[in-house]
Parts: structure tokens; sequence; C-alpha cells
């Protein structure tokens, strides 16, 4: 890979991050910040810590603010390294913390259910979401995925997609799934049906940062291309990955907290019942 890239004069994005840092190591260049705001912290890779640091080391002394949720860090596959944000103290020394705690998306049942979940992890943060929106009853349903038939599960969708436009006619709706092939096979059957205005097909990762009034979680039965994957990871791409804490499904529990709180109002959740998702029997 390295040759391929000499080859064509080319450098790819970690190239980028370790020659800049180089740059300012070696005084080729002096940062003049006095404040550095970095977002989405919860992603950050090794590399783009070290980059950081040259510019606080080689800076005027100046001041950092870091910003982001570990409960949603979903991208060790590109180098996201948690333990950068959970454990930020002891990469850093001292420093303030403030937890922002409110949210204006979606209501307290929500929040109580994907809070509950994701902190069953202590690698995570604990927080306890305070939500403006207040319902006196569980806005979070599980069903199954019409048992015994073969396309059961998008029938489903179907009747979830009906029974909110009975309700709702103009909210905005979306499916949302760790594979794409489960999104392209939902999204057939309610283009056929002509369910399709005002829907959107997400996978988990894609919909970090998304929101709709409802959200359709499928997916929820066990085997390799279920949800949590059982697969494997392959030992070469498992090397070259950032370490993952010990908690079982860790990151893949962090895929399913992003996905629920997607939802503004209410989330549906269709599961198997005959062979159900790990997730689905703990959230049971």
């Amino acid at each position: 890979y390295t040759e391929e890239l000499k080859s064509q004069n080319a450098i790819d994005f970690d190239d980028m991050i370790i020659r800049a840092t180089d740059v300012v190591n070696e005084a080729k260049y002096t940062p003049e910040w006095t404040y550095i705001l970095v977002d989405e912290f919860q992603d950050i890779s090794a590399a783009r810590m070290e980059f950081i640091e040259a510019l606080i080391d080689k800076g005027p002394c100046p001041t950092l603010t870091v910003v982001g949720d570990d409960w949603q860090s979903i991208y060790r596959f590109s180098g996201g390294k948690l333990e950068l944000t959970t454990r930020f103290g002891k990469k850093v020394g001292s420093y303030t913390e403030t937890k922002l705690q409110k949210t204006f998306r979606y209501n307290n049942s929500i929040a109580n259910t994907a809070g509950q979940f994701i902190m069953e992890n202590p690698e995570q943060y604990k927080k306890y979401i305070e939500t403006h929106t207040q319902v006196d009853s569980s806005q979070v349903y599980l069903l199954d995925d019409k048992v015994g038939k073969k396309d059961g599960v998008y029938e489903r969708v179907e009747e979830v997609v009906l029974k909110i436009r009975e309700n709702d006619s103009a909210g905005s709706i979306a499916v949302i799934a760790r594979y794409n092939y489960l999104l392209n096979d939902a999204r057939a059957v309610l283009k056929a049906s002509k369910l399709l205005d005002g829907v959107h097909f997400w996978s988990f990762h894609k919909s970090k940062g998304l929101e709709a009034d409802y959200c359709i979680l499928i997916g929820f039965f066990q085997g390799r291309s279920g949800f949590p994957n059982e697969n494997r990871d392959e030992a070469i791409v498992e090397a070259l990955l950032p370490i993952l804490d010990s908690f079982k499904h860790s990151e893949e529990r962090r895929l399913f907290y992003v996905g629920i709180t997607r939802a503004k109002k209410k989330s549906y959740i269709i599961a198997d019942p005959t062979a159900p998702s790990e997730f689905i029997t703990e959230l049971l």
C-alpha cells in the first residue's frame, strides 16, 4: 500500500495528519492560536490527538476545549479511540468537565430506555438525560416480525408506516438498519405500496446527527448479519484498529443507542422472536 502511494506521488488522510504533526514539531510552522476547540471528540484517533498535542506544545499556551459524546463513539473502523474521551484526564492531565444533560430532541421515555441500555457498559460516562418533552407512557415499542412469513419484517414496517400515517399525515419517518440490504428491501416494499413520502432510509452509522419524528429499527435477529453483528473480525484487520474495551458488543451497543435516539416522538423496534438479538433479550 505504501509503495503504491509513493508510485502515485500520493498521500492518504493519515499521512496528512502525521506530516502536519511533523511540520509543527520540527518548528517549520509555529501555531498562533490561543484557543483550540475540537468537536465530535469521541471519534478522535491517536494520530489526530498527537496533532492537537503538537499544536498545544508549540503554541502560545492555548486553551483546549473538546466537545463529544462517548455514548455515540461509533467510528472505530476509521481510527476512533474511545478511551481518549472516557479517560481524558489520564491523557491530558487536569481539566474541567461539564456534562450537557438536557436534550430537546426526544422524550423522557426514549431517554430512559436508551440511557439505561448504554450505561450497562462501565466504560461509558454516567449521564442522566433531562428531556424538554415529557410523556407519561412508553414511546418505545417492540414488535415481532410476523413469524413464518418470508418478508414478514417488511410487512410489519408497512403496517407501522400506515399506522403512523393514520395519526400524523406529515410526520417524518426513518427506517434504520445495520445493513443496506435490509433498507433496500424495506424501500422496495414501501414503494410498491406508495408509502415512500416522508420516509427516509438510514444505516445506523449514517443516522448519526439526523432525526425523524418516528423511527422504525429493523434487523434484530441472531447470526452473522444480525444486530449485534456476530462476525469475528479478521485478525489482521483487528490488529490495525484501536483496542476495544472489554464489554461485550460495546461499539454495537453504541450504534443501537444512536439509532434509538434518532426518534423525536416514537421508536419502533421490529425483532425476530424465534431467534432474538441479544439486545432484544436485554431490553425485555
